[in-house]
């Protein structure tokens, strides 16, 4: 018969930083349109992990492996995204907790900018938390400037 080759979404690598459906499903979670194509139970027995996904990709204890920096909170300039890399595994931060990491930068960003990145935290529908997580990344990325501010305020938190 020789090679069967099976690529489906689901079955990929979900490591690195290159299937845009599973970072879509770390970004946005069960909100995820592609959420559904990956087997994922959302509502395991352990009511802590509930709407959660456990991620084999450490080398070490968290703790040891935080200590030591190797998770490293990066601003992408060109998307207005942001992301915690461990070595080539981009782990999407999820944009309602976007104000609370760019606050330290709040003055340099603009209370327009700022005002967006609160409101998605709000108890909106998931498509208009989308949306204003697509508004918010485009403003930010519609500003090269903003780039350094929010390196350093992404850059306090490495190690912590």
């Amino acid at each position: 018969m020789g090679l069967v080759l099976d690529v489906v979404p689901n079955h990929m690598g979900v490591g690195g930083h290159d299937n845009a459906w599973w970072l879509d499903v770390l970004e946005w979670g069960e909100d995820s349109p592609y959420a559904a194509f990956f087997d994922i139970d959302w509502q395991p027995a352990r009511r802590e992990l509930r709407g959660k996904l456990l991620l084999p990709f450490l080398g070490d204890h968290y703790g040891a492996v935080l200590e030591r920096g190797e998770l490293k909170p990066v601003y992408d300039r060109a998307e207005g995204s942001i992301g915690i890399w461990y070595w080539e595994h981009r782990l999407p931060v999820a944009p309602t907790h976007y104000a609370r990491l760019l606050a330290p930068a709040a003055e340099a960003i603009g209370e327009t900018t700022m005002e967006l990145a609160r409101g998605m935290a709000g108890t909106r529908s998931p498509s208009a938390r989308r949306q204003a997580a697509l508004e918010m990344k485009a403003a930010l990325a519609a500003r090269p400037e903003l780039g350094d501010a929010i390196d350093a305020a992404l850059g306090r938190l490495t190690g912590d």
